[in-house]
């Protein structure tokens, strides 16, 4: 319009000449015409880092065999000296740090890590791009001087200065191997692999911001678990670029202290108080010794269902065993005292004779007294070396 404007008022969403001729072709991004759709050039002879952030946002789940449903923000920030980015920065404006959104039609035109990243031990089929997702321009240095030949003039930022910065969300399925030896008191290491293949360039690669490259924003205690601690690393491969992050997370034990550790206890105390009945009525102890086994016998599907998939011994295990064991073992010595009390052997009517056994009236309630001190003692010494084991 012959008009003269300052050069920061370009494209800056005011229309400030007659013609609107300052608002138009404003596409902060020119690609070139040799451009082509793969990973960028090497940055002074060397790698390209594309520097990556993970914050995980939520865990929607967690299986019990392992897999973590998780809800996380990637974000990545690199640069493209192949790019050159026009008016990113208004009047006012100085120093680095300012941001402008590139357009999806441009988007489409660029190489983009994000799409060419490949989550290596997620669980196929269960990467799913969230809706939250730009890429934007990153003031980090200032502007050229304008072309003096332009009919229209552009402040230009030169690509191997100004960073691109992109972030999309993911909701994303991990694989991660238990080790639950120690289940309910088991901590789990868990990770999320990120690679960058190669792809016959060796030109740009996965690198971690920061030392404290991955963090979750939600509360540290989940429905079964609390996350401890995040890390993360990155490095190079033969076949790419791998960042991976790092979840360290112990179970909170409650649901099972409850659903199986006291419920079998109880169920034992129960079994073990048949012991007091009259030794005489063997009937009512041994049927309420036998109903205390039935009934563990019913709640161990239970019981197991809530224990996670191993094809190794678990001390839970070994709880189970004890327990069903020592149930057993009392319904044993409900018959077997009932037999001394109702059958005495002839070694003990030989013996009566001798001092120390003529004041034993009956050998079936010496052997019930004893159990009565035998099981709890047992069962106590047990109690104590699996809680060292944990």
């Amino acid at each position: 319009s012959g008009h003269c404007i300052n050069i920061y008022r370009r494209c800056d969403d005011v229309k400030d000449c007659e013609d609107d001729s300052d608002e138009k072709d404003c596409e902060i991004v020119y690609v070139p015409d040799n451009y082509k759709k793969e990973p960028t050039t090497l940055m002074n002879g060397s790698i390209n880092y594309i520097y990556t952030k993970v914050t995980i946002l939520k865990f929607n789940s967690i299986d019990k065999s392992g897999v973590l449903d998780i809800t996380l923000t990637i974000q990545m920030r690199w640069r493209d000296p192949r790019l050159t980015y026009l008016n990113i920065m208004d009047e006012g404006q100085t120093g680095g740090g300012y941001e402008k959104d590139i357009s999806i039609e441009k988007q489409d035109e660029l190489w983009l890590p994000l799409d060419n990243v490949v989550q290596r031990n997620a669980v196929i089929g269960d990467v799913l791009k969230e809706t939250i997702t730009f890429v934007r321009v990153i003031v980090g240095d200032n502007a050229t001087s304008p072309l003096p030949e332009n009919a229209i003039e552009d402040l230009r930022f030169f690509g191997d200065k100004n960073d691109l910065y992109m972030v999309r969300d993911y909701k994303i399925k991990y694989g991660c191997e238990f080790e639950v030896y120690n289940y309910p008191f088991d901590t789990q290491f868990c990770s999320g692999i990120m690679m960058l293949p190669w792809k016959n360039n060796y030109t740009v690669a996965l690198k971690a911001e920061t030392e404290n490259a991955v963090k979750y924003v939600g509360l540290p205690v989940l429905k079964e678990f609390k996350i401890l601690e995040l890390s993360c690393n990155s490095s190079l491969v033969a076949d790419g670029s791998v960042f991976k992050f790092y979840i360290r997370m112990e179970r909170v034990g409650f649901n099972a202290i409850n659903g199986i550790f006291i419920q079998t206890f109880v169920l034992w105390f129960l079994v073990y108080l048949t012991l007091f009945i009259d030794a005489h009525d063997f009937n009512n102890r041994f049927m309420g010794a036998l109903t205390g086994f039935l009934v563990l016998a019913a709640l161990t599907p239970t019981i197991m269902a809530m224990v996670p998939p191993a094809s190794y011994f678990k001390l839970i295990d070994l709880w189970s065993m004890f327990f069903i064991g020592n149930i057993v073992s009392i319904i044993l010595s409900h018959i077997a005292i009932d037999v001394l009390i109702k059958r005495p052997s002839a070694i003990t009517q030989k013996s009566s004779k001798l001092c120390w056994e003529s004041s034993i009236k009956n050998w079936g309630s010496v052997a019930n007294n004893l159990a009565k001190i035998l099981f709890p003692v047992v069962t106590v010494s047990f109690v104590s070396i699996y809680i060292n084991l944990i």
